[in-house]
């Protein structure tokens, strides 16, 4: 189990890190916002917030997951170890906020917001941060999480046992083979 301490315990922020850590990583993780607890925690533990406790791992946070509202986000594109990312920030392990920025990719939170529609009233993909940012056609939240378990791995070896290895499995939806029964050519 990792535990994270936290300033305070969000939706959106339980949003993403079920994402990352359960669906992902397949690995426990619970949230705290005692720092006395956080530190006497002898198991991989890291703090996501706005500033370092002590001398605990530390990822930085972008407020996006601590609000309650939609606001517009000057959105800016960087580039660590040779994948893109968005939320930069200043300190802590990693240039950026990955919980924040996959949280914005995963909700499509840039949708809405106000911005051009089609004829059809819709958001134009153009608009996208993934387009101009040159990722949409790859898994870039992904990618961000082989960074996250890089860097906890770094300092508690094991923790995460993500291979990040892909399967396909195809289905079939078969009451779409019956939405034509019985109605000709």
């Amino acid at each position: 189990m990792i535990l994270v301490l936290v300033p305070q315990v969000t939706n959106r922020l339980t949003y993403i890190f079920d994402f990352y850590f359960k669906e992902i990583f397949k690995t426990d993780y619970d949230f705290t916002t005692d720092a006395e607890k956080f530190q006497s925690f002898s198991e991989a533990k890291f703090s996501y917030g706005f500033k370092q406790v002590n001398d605990e791992l530390y990822l930085e946070a972008d407020p996006l997951l601590f609000e309650t509202t939609v606001s517009i986000r000057q959105i800016s594109i960087g580039l660590y170890k040779e994948i893109k990312t968005i939320f930069s920030v200043k300190n802590g392990a990693l240039p950026f906020d990955p919980f924040a920025a996959g949280f914005y990719m995963m909700t499509r939170y840039e949708e809405y917001l106000p911005h051009k529609k089609d004829r059809h009233n819709r958001y134009k993909p153009e608009s996208s941060i993934a387009i101009s940012g040159g990722f949409l056609e790859k898994p870039i939240v992904n990618f961000w999480a082989l960074l996250i378990k890089e860097i906890i791995n770094n300092k508690y070896p094991q923790s995460i046992n993500y291979s990040g290895t892909y399967t396909f499995q195809p289905t079939l939806d078969i009451d779409n083979a019956y939405a034509y029964k019985y109605k000709g050519f």
